[in-house]
């Protein structure tokens, strides 16, 4: 197993840009607060990897679930 290094956010150009469409789909109020959102967990795990887990854009990091967030209806949920 190797040594983990701390590092920027390795977000794959895929999974950034595919967030980057899903967000795009929101209605702007929606799509600001989930930005927030993402902005702040790649802030708070700089070394977590971005992408969709069950469907919904989500943050991994050293290989585990971290963090995932999507826009349910009338709200936005946070799962941590």
């Amino acid at each position: 197993m190797k040594p983990t290094t701390p590092s920027k956010q390795k977000s794959s150009p895929q999974g950034s840009k595919a967030v980057d469409t899903y967000l795009a789909t929101l209605p702007p109020e929606s799509r600001r607060a989930l930005q927030r959102i993402r902005q702040t967990i790649a802030q708070a795990a700089p070394g977590a990897e971005e992408g969709f887990s069950y469907g919904v854009p989500a943050f991994r990091l050293d290989g585990h679930p971290l963090a995932a967030y999507s826009h349910p209806r009338s709200t936005v949920a946070t799962t941590l």
